[in-house]
């Protein structure tokens, strides 16, 4: 190996100066602003530095992160009067964090149908970042999963309220999230005051946890739409006996009834204990046959006293009849009832006039009005209230206090009363008494077979002969009697 390959690099004289470097040198990054501080107001500088121009637009919202928040901050040599929009009262809401609008569920599925979102009220602060209007998507999306680190009360509101979110996926991770409660949450937030709404959707959603439902059912602000979709869709008899119970409800709406009456898993004992405190209310619904036979079960004294609280008002009347009762002082009821007179007695011309006058079809008003005039009613009431096509109508009128015996014999022989009427005439004790009211009924052909059977040997034998060759009565009456004749012999 040759001398010039194992020598270094040759020294640098000291007294060469070295070449000028341009060295940049990287600027620190700037300090966070203290929220005292408003960036976009205008700062005073010392020194030759011109002052920074006001600027009209509005200032980006900078806030410091929780662990820079609390560290200890260097005080500001020259102090910043803070803008008149940032002096914010401290117990004052901003209200430019108000919830935003949302618009009520209307749906064909009985589930979500008439569910509206809360006001802004019911929500607290904590919750302003999952629900309010600088809510982002993925703290809205962790809330309505139900992971969002609030209290109970806190997360069912805002699971609940972002069931009403633009964005579909959220709408369907809350709904599933507000489906899938765990039951710690549950129990937690069941024992405090509830808005009603949420109360409503919690009655459709545990509709099979009985546990939590009762609880639901069991407060008082709970809206009367959970009751009626608890009585249709329930499966549990001890829930649905609790709603059963729940009289005060049922006055105010009618269709949990109804829903009580369509669920196969209501007892029977219930559902009838339901419906006679209805009826005994004055509540008589015409699309239920349940109504009929529970008025039916009711006695005379029982059903007239149950017809004391259908009211009758002036607002059924015509212009022409309100202007009767002004002219004859009557009310309403009197006006409609037509006094108490027989029903075989004859009326007189102005009272006739005034009957003619005043008379309105019997079906042109509410089903509980056609029974109490059916009645309580005068003999024209009577007389309609026996063709009625409704059955607790023409049971009223066979039933009204100015039947007498002269008059059953009489209606037995219409044909087209209805079989409602022929049938409580048979199972009156006090009328089949009478000779002539068994044979008008033994004629009758809606009189049930049973009875007709029953009482045929029991008629003279003139008449069994005159039924033998009618053939205006049924075609069993007639062979009865030949039969009954033959014996005879």
């Amino acid at each position: 190996m040759s001398e010039s390959k194992k020598k270094g690099p040759a020294p640098v004289p000291l007294d060469v100066p070295l070449p000028e470097l341009e060295v940049s040198i990287p600027l620190a990054k700037p300090a966070l602003v203290p929220e005292a501080f408003d960036i976009g107001q205008p700062v005073e500088k010392k020194g030759n530095l011109d002052a920074v121009a006001p600027d009209n637009t509005a200032a980006p919202d900078l806030r410091l992160a929780p662990e820079v928040a609390q560290a200890p901050q260097a005080q500001p040599q020259t102090a910043v009067e803070p803008s008149p929009a940032s002096q914010t009262p401290a117990k004052q809401r901003d209200t430019s964090r108000a919830i935003p609008k949302m618009k009520a569920i209307e749906s064909d599925d009985p589930y979500l149908n008439g569910l509206r979102p809360l006001r802004q009220a019911e929500f607290s602060e904590a919750t302003e970042k999952y629900v309010g209007p600088q809510a982002v998507g993925p703290m809205k999306l962790m809330a309505s999963r139900a992971m969002a680190p609030l209290a109970p009360r806190d997360l069912i509101r805002v699971v609940y309220q972002l069931i009403f979110d633009d964005e579909d996926r959220i709408a369907a991770a809350a709904l599933r999230a507000f489906k899938d409660l765990d039951d710690r949450v549950l129990s937690a937030v069941l024992g405090e005051a509830l808005p009603p709404t949420v109360l409503l959707l919690l009655a459709r959603t545990l509709v099979r946890r009985s546990l939590h439902l009762e609880r639901v059912l069991l407060n008082r602000d709970t809206p009367d739409d959970g009751f009626v979709y608890v009585a249709n869709h329930c499966e549990d008899a001890a829930i649905l006996s609790i709603v059963a119970g729940n009289q005060e409800r049922m006055l105010r709406e009618y269709n949990i009834i109804r829903g009580l009456t369509n669920n196969l898993a209501t007892a029977r004992i219930d559902l009838d204990r339901a419906i006679d405190f209805l009826v005994r209310e004055g509540v008589f619904l015409e699309d239920l046959p349940q109504f009929t036979e529970a008025f039916n079960r009711l006695g005379k004294a029982e059903a007239m006293e149950a017809l004391k609280n259908v009211e009758i008002s002036h607002t059924l009347l015509t212009e022409e009849e309100q202007l009767l009762c002004a002219q004859h002082g009557l009310t309403a009821e009197q006006l409609l009832l037509g006094g108490m007179r027989d029903i075989g007695s004859l009326l007189e011309a102005e009272e006739l006039d005034l009957q003619s006058r005043r008379r309105q079809p019997l079906n042109t008003y509410p089903i509980s009005v056609q029974i109490k005039m059916a009645m309580l009613g005068d003999h024209m009431c009577v007389l309609e209230g026996l063709h009625s096509s409704n059955r607790m109508v023409a049971s009223a009128a066979i039933r009204n206090p100015k039947v007498r015996e002269g008059d059953i014999i009489k209606i037995a022989k219409i044909k087209s009363i209805s079989e409602e009427v022929v049938r409580y005439i048979a199972n009156s004790k006090d009328w089949t008494k009478s000779y002539k009211v068994k044979h008008s009924l033994i004629s009758h052909p809606k009189t049930p077979p049973s009875m007709v059977k029953r009482w045929m040997p029991l008629l003279r034998t003139t008449d069994l002969k005159t039924l033998a060759k009618s053939k205006q009565v049924p075609i069993h009456v007639s062979r009865n009697a030949k039969r009954i004749l033959l014996n005879k012999r």
